[in-house]
């Protein structure tokens, strides 16, 4: 192991840095043909994972990408536009809404009506067999007796 003292070290440039400066210096045209070439693998790259996964779609995978980024776009837009309008709970609701919605909850009210009956009929007769003593046969009785015995005793 040889030590080199008072020498100074060349600082390598990382790869990273070599495309970075590699990239810099294409013209304009250049970069924007690299770009194209790049989002390009990407597409191919994506619609190779759809059909490895048997997700495959009739629109291509460029399309799906620009959608996408179509509606990202959008999305912003729509933020942008509805900044100035009152949140939906803050919105008067129409008489006319109003009233279809109270009768919805009348007609639903009417029907759940006998359900009710019946749960409370249910929950009675449940009641009553949980107090109620039931017989059982002599073999089951034997069979109880003995294992009474056995963790009584």
């Amino acid at each position: 192991m040889a030590f080199s003292f008072g020498k100074k070290e060349e600082k390598r440039p990382t790869t990273l840095e070599q495309v970075r400066k590699a990239y810099d210096d294409l013209s304009e045209d250049d970069k924007k043909t690299f770009r194209q070439s790049f989002e390009d693998r990407i597409d191919e790259s994506v619609g190779e994972q759809e059909r490895e996964d048997g997700n495959e779609d009739s629109q291509t995978a460029k399309d799906r990408i620009d959608e996408a980024e179509g509606a990202a776009l959008a999305d912003a837009e729509r933020e942008e536009t509805h900044d100035d309008e009152p949140p939906v709970s803050e919105q008067v609701v129409p008489q006319a809404e109003h009233a279809d919605a109270k009768q919805d909850g009348e007609q639903i009210e009417a029907a759940l009506a006998p359900l009710r009956e019946e749960i409370a009929k249910l929950s009675a007769r449940i009641d009553l067999i949980e107090r109620t003593p039931q017989a059982v046969d002599d073999g089951l009785s034997k069979k109880l007796d003995s294992l009474s015995n056995l963790y009584n005793n």
